[in-house]
């Protein structure tokens, strides 16, 4: 980071002292969210947790400080610890979401729809990813085993397998595209993966229609 500011530096610190406790926090909302999938039926491909790297943080900061905003402290950042839920199925998202929703705190204003911003312009295709920022509720900041992890924040990402190759794959391809000095080939990078984009988003409706068909089938 380019001339830290004393407040970056301090988060900085502050987070590289308690990056075990995120660690464990990050473990124990996924430990929560597998249980409570599987109480209600819902099939996963995979539920992980990741705590964010210190040199991940420092770009954080300095891209906020540069876009003319800045963290106070770092219980405003939404993202240190970070569960990720992939599923089979597009229409189990919001199945997941509504769990979500209703097990945790919810921070409405710091979650993201990816998947609105595009049903805003039909034209476009891309990232579709459902994200909810939460904390524990208060009957579980009640909980022996939970209170130390009051007023943390977590970033849950819900995602199906195909949006989760999807996004992988164009996060890195994205990266190394963008050291090409070819404004061409950037673009020519950027619309083949927006009709990869597309096709996925048709294949993740198709398995949900396969799904309602076998369904229907079963309850003849």
């Amino acid at each position: 980071m380019d001339n830290p500011t004393k407040q970056e530096l301090r988060i900085m610190k502050e987070f590289a002292d308690t990056r075990l406790l995120y660690e464990n926090f990050a473990f124990n909302i996924r430990e929560l969210l597998i249980s409570l999938l599987e109480d209600e039926g819902i099939r996963f491909q995979e539920i992980s947790h990741q705590v964010k790297d210190l040199d991940k943080l420092n770009e954080k900061l300095e891209r906020k400080r540069t876009a003319g905003k800045s963290y106070k402290h770092i219980r405003d950042i939404p993202d240190l610890a970070r569960v990720r839920i992939i599923l089979y199925f597009k229409d189990d998202i919001d199945k997941v979401i509504g769990l979500v929703e209703k097990e945790f705190r919810f921070f409405h204003q710091e979650s993201l729809d990816k998947e609105k911003f595009f049903l805003d312009q039909p034209d476009k295709f891309g990232y579709l990813s459902k994200h909810r920022v939460v904390c524990l509720n208060e009957k579980r900041n009640c909980l022996k085993e939970y209170k130390r992890f009051k007023n943390l924040r977590c970033e849950i990402q819900i995602r199906t397998v195909l949006q989760h190759a999807w996004a992988e794959i164009e996060h890195d391809i994205i990266y190394k595209s963008e050291t090409s000095s070819d404004p061409i080939k950037k673009a020519e990078t950027k619309r083949i993966l927006s009709q990869n984009a597309a096709i996925l988003e048709v294949a993740d409706d198709n398995f949900v229609e396969i799904r309602k068909r076998y369904e229907n089938y079963l309850k003849r």
